[in-house]
């Protein structure tokens, strides 16, 4: 359920850090929102890249899941 949502968020929002998608979930802790990231990028629903302006990697959903 909780991957749902996740998925959810990303698809609405685009590219998001970890803690900008904290912010915008705000009932996960960050520890549950990495174990569910780490489980969506082993089956390859999530993907990680780097944002060279932020300094930071986002989280973007595979097209064929939004």
């Amino acid at each position: 359920m909780s991957k749902d949502r996740v998925i959810d968020v990303l698809c609405k929002c685009g590219p998001c850090t970890i803690q900008e998608l904290g912010g915008k979930i705000g009932d996960l802790s960050l520890i549950e929102l990495r174990k569910i990231l780490s489980d969506l990028l082993r089956e390859g629903i999530v993907d990680k890249k780097p944002d060279y302006e932020k300094g930071k990697l986002v989280f973007i959903v595979n097209k064929k899941y939004c």
